[in-house]
């Protein structure tokens, strides 16, 4: 940069003893550049880089500071500290700033804004329809390295602007707690930037430290300088592309009361809110005693939507900050049970198969039935003081969202409701209550307030349903559609489970709304390990879309694996496995429309369902990928179970321990099988159940199944746990067979390891995932 920028030809670099610098040797070297380091542990031989970086340090930890931001931001906290340094003066340049010395002129303080601030980018040609506004609200975070313009954060999208035409408001500070952010009353709150002119395109945003862009960022037309259309750019990786939201006014979720509280909509569900708090009973207003603990509360604001996307509903809900309950005082135990997946799988298989009914419950505000144990004072919350009482506290005598307990009083409230009515709740899934009487059976799954109810008799499942809307304000929605986010879609006598529009949602989220298709979620010639690749500088959004996926893997077991892959490297990530993340979302791009089918019927072309009475039965394939892992040579393992046709649990999975042959690895992927096999006989017999055929598990690794069987390599395998050896005891005592598969009939192979395209895609199939056009005509 100096070379080209100054006629300025580079004789010798200083630096200190960092490995990384240790790699521009050779490149220093071709260019006759002498390349001088300072002694190891002796930073003052580098004396004035050192005290550079720590103004820019301590300039950046201000910045963030003054302005509350949280540190994920703190590299352009710090660009911006480097931005504002080179142009402050120095007495030991007399008065003058680096800027000026190097360049001979003042720099322009005109262009200079507080950071943090609020925001507002103009974003009209991003938005041409005339109902959509102008510009949003947003988070100042410095000035771009590439583009005459400012860096402006939409904490609604995550998405970074980066816009000249910008007002200010640099008395709020978005970052800052609602009651801080005040603005002077004798202040002049907006400045505009719009006469502002660019600063010369000779001048570098940061002297000291060049920056150069990522070479396999995605190249777009070139930017005009005197371009006033806003450029987004997501956070924090910029190898993604982004878009900007076109939705509606009020399609988006605001993030504090007073945001809220401008939109009639949002002031509607409060006061909505508020009324259900009241009529319930939830509190009585009593004075404030001294040395009491009295917790504050927060609006929480949600957009519920249909299975389109669709506007259905505005919510307001009222949350407490029960991170400032007092363990022992406010609290005790916190613990509430979660559905299982399978649990959900099974019980929509059944009710296939049997052509039961599925109803789906909602309770509106379900946490605030629970009844409280403990004495809790609450703050009146915000917007709804009583002006008679302004000084008083809520007592607190039913639960409340965000409450540590508020899940277990809630749970505990309901349980006793369904015991009442004559409901067992199950040993295997304490989520689930199962009513038989006489030959009726009524089975109801909880997760939170959304409830499914299903089983053999329609009038014993209306008066369940008649009978807990005595108790609680109980929502018929009628037949399942919905649930935990999964569409739940009817094809004659068949069911197909689908999450197309949270993982459009996620593709969005993830920048990647126009990448590519592939055909299979993982490359059978990409190996990751822990050091493939430099690691991110941030790793939030890897995180964030690696979570998400393994919510997707839901109802669709085809990616499973390759998420399980990525999983693994959750604590520092790479460039390499974001690039496979990112083959993911590429592959659920081309497949967002396919679910997870749920058959009716007694056909089935899987090797293993040949007996009559299959729909009851349990069929199981194993198999493991022994030293599959290059970092330590732990296998992956891998199962499939399908009772009947349909696939109702799978999983993949790095083994705790190594194996020392693959005997051993698929020996401990079979015992991991055979566990959720015992628990899935368990969960059966308890719903009623009962099969007269004995469970099967196919294993292609003779070594294995002969191991199952009988004593056989026992020198070579006895360090092998004892626990692994239950899967032996199972088999001789008749309650599993134990069968041996080709490794081209293996479906559990899909979950431990990547597979060509053509075998993939037949395995896929097998999984019963298929897009919903083939499920037109039957």
């Amino acid at each position: 940069m100096a070379e080209r920028q100054f006629n300025t030809k580079l004789k010798r670099v200083q630096s200190d003893w960092g490995g990384e610098f240790r790699t521009l040797a050779p490149f220093l070297s071709s260019l006759g550049i002498i390349h001088q380091r300072s002694c190891p542990h002796t930073s003052e031989q580098n004396g004035i880089v050192e005290r550079r970086h720590r103004h820019v340090v301590e300039t950046g930890l201000t910045l963030l500071a003054h302005s509350n931001t949280p540190q994920r931001f703190w590299d352009f906290a710090f660009e911006t500290a480097v931005y504002l340094i080179n142009r402050m003066p120095s007495r030991t340049n007399s008065n003058k700033s680096p800027f000026e010395c190097l360049f001979h002129r003042p720099p322009d303080y005109s262009f200079l804004r507080v950071f943090g601030c609020e925001c507002f980018p103009y974003l009209r040609p991003y938005n041409p329809h005339k109902m959509d506004f102008r510009s949003t609200s947003c988070v100042f975070l410095g000035y771009s390295l590439i583009h005459h313009g400012y860096r402006c954060l939409d904490l609604q999208t995550d998405r970074i602007y980066i816009a000249r035409h910008v007002r200010f408001n640099e008395h709020i500070f978005p970052f800052n707690p609602p009651d801080t952010a005040t603005l002077p009353a004798d202040s002049s709150p907006y400045y505009s930037s719009y006469p502002t002119p660019p600063p010369p395109n000779c001048e570098p945003s940061f002297v000291p430290f060049p920056i150069t862009e990522p070479v396999n960022q995605p190249v777009t037309e070139p930017v005009q300088q005197t371009a006033s259309v806003p450029i987004t750019d997501p956070l924090p990786d910029p190898n993604s592309c982004s878009s900007v939201s076109t939705d509606p006014p009020n399609s988006v979720e605001p993030s504090s009361f007073t945001v809220a509280n401008k939109s009639p909509e949002w002031r509607k569900a409060m006061a909505e809110e508020f009324d259900a708090l009241v009529r319930n009973g939830t509190w009585s207003l009593v004075p404030c005693a001294k040395n009491t603990n009295v917790i504050d509360s927060k609006w929480v604001y949600r957009i519920k939507r249909d299975a389109n996307g669709n506007v259905t509903r505005y919510k307001a809900r009222l949350v407490a900050k029960g991170f400032n309950q007092k363990p022992g005082i406010d609290y005790q135990e916190t613990f509430s049970p979660v559905v299982k997946a399978t649990t959900i799988r099974v019980l929509l298989s059944l009710a296939v198969t049997n052509q039961w009914s599925l109803r789906q419950l909602d309770v509106q505000n379900a946490f605030l039935h629970g009844e409280l144990k403990e004495t809790v004072y609450l703050r009146q919350p915000r917007g709804f003081i009583d002006a008679s009482k302004p000084d008083h506290v809520c007592l607190l005598h039913k639960s409340l969202y965000g409450l540590k307990q508020a899940p277990r009083a809630w749970f505990e409230r309901l349980t006793n409701t369904l015991h009442h009515l004559g409901f067992t709740g199950s040993k295997t899934d304490p989520s689930l209550f199962i009513l038989n009487n006489g030959g009726t059976l009524v089975y109801v799954l909880i997760y939170v307030d959304d409830i499914i109810v299903t089983g053999n008799n329609i009038n014993a499942i209306n008066n369940v349903i008649a009978n807990l809307g005595t108790s609680f304000a109980v929502k018929d929605l009628g037949d399942l559609h919905y649930f935990l986010g999964i569409e739940v879609i009817r094809h004659g006598s068949n069911l197909i489970l689908s999450q197309q529009k949270y993982i459009s949602d996620l593709i969005q989220k993830a920048g990647l709304s126009d990448c590519k298709a592939v055909p299979s979620p993982m490359s059978t010639s990409q190996i990751l390990s822990s050091n493939d690749s430099p690691t991110l500088a941030d790793p939030t959004r890897y995180r964030q879309i690696v979570g998400a996926l393994q919510y997707a893997s839901l109802s669709r077991p085809d990616i499973t694996f390759a998420v399980n892959k990525v999983c693994q490297y959750m604590h520092t990530p790479t460039e390499n496995h974001w690039s496979a993340v990112k083959r993911i979302l590429r592959y659920l791009k081309g497949t967002s429309h396919f679910g997870l089918f749920i058959r009716h019927g007694s056909g089935s072309t899987l090797h293993a369902f040949t007996e009559v009475n299959w729909n009851s039965t349990l069929r199981a394939f194993s198999d493991a990928d022994w030293a599959g892992c290059p970092d330590d040579r732990r296998s992956t393992g891998g199962f499939a179970i399908y009772l009947g046709s349909n696939l109702i649990s799978w999983n993949a999975r790095k083994q705790r321990t190594v194996s020392r042959s693959s005997t051993e690895s698929e020996y401990k992927a079979m015992a991991d099988t055979v566990a959720e096999l015992t628990w899935l006989e368990a969960l059966l017999q308890e719903l009623g159940i009962v099969s007269t055929v004995t469970p099967t598990l196919w294993c292609d690794n003779l070594g294995a199944t002969y191991l199952s069987a009988n004593p056989v390599f026992h020198a070579r395998t006895k360090h092998v746990e004892c626990d692994y050896h239950f899967v032996r005891e199972k088999v001789s005592k008749g309650k599993l067979q134990v069968k041996f598969i080709s490794t081209h009939d293996q479906l559990a192979d899909v979950f431990t390891k990547p597979l060509p395209t053509q075998r993939f895609l037949m395995l896929r199939s097998k999984l019963q995932v298929v897009p919903r056009p083939q499920l037109a005509g039957g």
